[in-house]
């Protein structure tokens, strides 16, 4: 099942508890000014979300807390449902989201373009008495959204198919550490209104995000609110590029990168189209829709392939990827 709570524009019923305003803490990085940030943050900040003033964001704040509350309840009712009808022990119940929120970090709000930890960590809880060992626990490695088709797919006796960017969590049910578990994860994000690649690859100490322009390196361990990008620092260079690399050899094998220079020559097809002086006016008008059919026919190519390939880091497949730690219950 799945409710659109919390999700902007944070509307609650009436008769639902919101917490008191003025004593709702905005996050630390809410101050952030994001000088040292990509061009397209401040963008967005300042032609959109400093119209909110101290006071409008702590209630928008309260607002999104409240509508967090809903959603627990709702959840709730389904568990109380289930423990009505004799289901609880048997039913593998997973609690997840598509993606975050920025509320209020660095001074954003809903999801977009900025890399920011809040909009791609996202919950993830198991409650399965009959299948989980050791309830209660909770999983401190990298858990990608994309783990999730192999581990209902094993889970149903069903094969795995070769080639999937996730691995199967049943180890973790059992209290096992899988060999070779990642120690790193991975974003990709394909724009909305706004058209480019992004990607993120992060470690336990190390993020950084590849913008094509104005690209971020974060120190997780002394800065773990993303406050300042360190990108341009010269003695962290050997850094970046261990990262590059770690980003790199996972989009290889996907290809997705090739699919993106293809977009590209389309685009580029399309606004040649749009300025050369066609004679015939239905002759213009079939090359504007050849390349307009190659540009959309690559953007499901990309939909479809590139984030079945790469797969967010957990979650079901959307243009972002999440990642989250897994506590199991």
């Amino acid at each position: 099942m799945g409710i659109v709570a919390p999700h902007d524009p944070y509307i609650v019923p009436v008769a639902a508890p919101v917490p008191d305003a003025a004593q709702t803490e905005l996050p630390p990085s809410f101050a952030d000014d994001l000088e040292d940030k990509p061009r397209i943050y401040r963008r967005q900040r300042r032609q959109i979300w400093d119209q909110l003033g101290e006071a409008e964001s702590r209630e928008t704040l309260a607002h999104y807390y409240a509508s967090c509350a809903l959603a627990d309840a709702y959840f709730g009712q389904v568990l109380d449902a289930l423990e009505a009808n004799g289901q609880s022990e048997e039913t593998l119940v997973v609690r997840l989201s598509d993606h975050g929120d920025y509320a209020g970090a660095h001074g954003l709000w809903c999801k977009g373009v900025a890399a920011f930890q809040e909009a791609y960590r996202v919950p993830c809880a198991l409650r399965w008495p009959q299948g989980i060992a050791h309830s209660g626990r909770e999983i401190e490695e990298f858990v990608s959204l994309a783990d999730f088709a192999p581990t209902f797919l094993e889970l149903a006796g069903a094969p795995v198919p070769d080639g999937l960017t996730g691995r199967s969590l049943v180890p973790f049910l059992g209290g096992h550490t899988p060999y070779g578990w990642p120690d790193e994860a991975h974003t990709q994000f394909n724009g909305v209104e706004l058209l480019y690649t992004q990607r993120s690859v992060q470690t336990r100490e190390w993020k950084y995000v590849y913008n094509g322009f104005d690209d971020e390196l974060y120190d997780l361990q002394n800065d773990p609110h993303e406050m300042t990008n360190l990108a341009a620092r010269p003695e962290l260079s050997e850094i970046k590029r261990e990262m590059l690399g770690r980003m790199w050899r996972f989009a290889a094998p996907t290809r997705t990168f090739v699919v993106r220079r293809q977009l590209g020559a389309a685009q580029g097809v399309l606004a040649l189209s749009r300025t050369q002086r066609i004679a015939s006016p239905v002759a213009a008008e079939r090359h504007l829709e050849l390349a307009h059919g190659r540009l959309w026919r690559l953007r499901n190519a990309r939909t479809g392939g590139a984030d079945c390939g790469t797969g967010r880091p957990v979650g079901v497949l959307r243009h972002h990827q999440r990642f989250v730690g897994l506590p199991a219950q």
